[in-house]
């Protein structure tokens, strides 16, 4: 049987990426026991996404980072424009995708399929 993850993103501020992950992912804000919000998946099949709060900033790329996987480009331009008006930015993408920044700089990239 396969270990159960969660998936933990260094932030500063968890309230000003928080909107930006919920749209990308397309999942809840859970409030736990400890009165912090995750994000957790609809379906029950993804795992939690949890925000850490770090003193530091991010300083370079990331070594790791999620890929979402839309239908196609015309979604992944749909959803890249909803995340840049919560904060997100551009960066150059590798190819037939699209890479995207939260607030704080983590990193994203759209996929579909060529």
């Amino acid at each position: 049987m396969p270990n159960r993850f969660e998936v933990c993103i260094d932030v500063a501020d968890p309230d000003v990426v928080r909107p930006f992950w919920l749209v990308a992912l397309g999942y809840l804000p859970t409030v736990v026991e400890n009165g912090a919000t995750i994000l957790t998946d609809p379906t029950g099949v993804g795992p939690t996404i949890w925000f850490q709060r770090v003193p530091e900033p991010k300083v370079v790329k990331n070594r790791v980072h999620l890929d979402i996987w839309l239908d196609s480009e015309a979604e992944a331009t749909e959803l890249a424009a909803e995340l840049m008006s919560l904060g997100g930015a551009t960066l150059p993408g590798f190819g037939d995708e699209m890479v995207l920044a939260d607030p704080e700089g983590n990193e994203v990239c759209l996929n579909w399929p060529v």
